[in-house]
């Protein structure tokens, strides 16, 4: 995914500043290019999953090639 990301589609979103009271299940150490924010990875970004599923729908992108 952050291959995808670093080809220019999707597009990262604009950064957000850190929460001032984030939650118990905020993860500082985590790290998102998507969001290009912390508190999830980016391959376990749901958002993402669903911007490149929309850009294949849209045929942006071409499906990947499933691996043998």
């Amino acid at each position: 995914m952050e291959k995808l990301i670093k080809s220019g589609h999707p597009k990262p979103l604009d950064p957000t500043p850190l929460p001032k009271n984030p939650s118990a299940s905020f993860k500082p150490n985590l790290y998102c290019a998507y969001h290009q924010g912390t508190s999830h990875l980016t391959n376990s970004c749901y958002r993402l999953h669903h911007t490149i599923q929309d850009l294949i729908d849209d045929g942006t992108l071409a499906m990947p090639p499933l691996p043998p």
